[in-house]
């Protein structure tokens, strides 16, 4: 008769990280179906009074990163294509990043007018920046704006949290070395995971 075998740490430990990686996936599997029927481009995405842009970093000099500055840019299109009225600028600006100056400069420089542009420099993260955009702005729909790869959980987010969204995405993979998009992709997965497990308690 074969000797069993015993399972030892080392296993289990491969069995867990298996089973989490599979509840990653699954995850963004949900999240990622969930929010394609409001993906458009913008020519098709329908009208909305807000484009909710989320941060994306700066450069030493202070200049929008190149991903925040297609973000902007994407606004600016819609804003100019009668998507949206106006734009909210939404960014952790609170220990003085100058991310919220470099955005406000970007569309200003664009021609938006200043009446139309909202700021929220606490939108610490896309949790915060959603649920400030519908609690403190007043937003129950919005155009989001922000990197495809981003799209789908912040629709998500958004939608957990009171605001009925529509989006449109930035280009990244392809745009981006792997190199960039990578980490990208893998934090973005994780975040999705947490946001499903949000929303689940939330229900509960």
């Amino acid at each position: 008769m074969a000797a069993r075998r015993v399972l030892t740490v080392g296993d289990f430990g491969r069995i867990a990280c298996a089973g989490v990686l599979l509840a990653v996936l699954a995850a963004d599997a949900v999240v990622g179906e969930t929010s394609r029927p409001r993906i458009f481009d913008v020519r098709s995405v329908p009208t909305t009074d807000t484009a909710l842009v989320f941060g994306a970093g700066v450069e030493p000099d202070g200049s929008p990163s190149a991903m925040l500055e297609e973000r902007l840019d994407l606004a600016v299109r819609l804003y100019r294509a009668r998507k949206v009225r106006r734009i909210l600028l939404s960014a952790d600006d609170v220990a003085g990043d100058r991310e919220i100056p470099a955005m406000i400069a970007r569309v200003r420089a664009a021609g938006i007018s200043r009446d139309r542009v909202l700021v929220d420099d606490r939108g610490f993260s896309t949790r915060d920046s959603c649920a400030r955009a519908h609690t403190v702005f007043g937003l129950n729909a919005a155009t989001l704006v922000t990197q495809s790869y981003h799209l789908p959980r912040a629709l998500f987010v958004c939608r957990a949290l009171g605001i009925d969204g529509v989006g449109v995405g930035a280009p990244d993979w392809g745009n981006y070395t792997i190199a960039t998009m990578l980490p990208h992709t893998v934090r973005e997965a994780l975040a999705t995971a947490m946001a499903a497990v949000r929303a689940a308690l939330r229900r509960t």
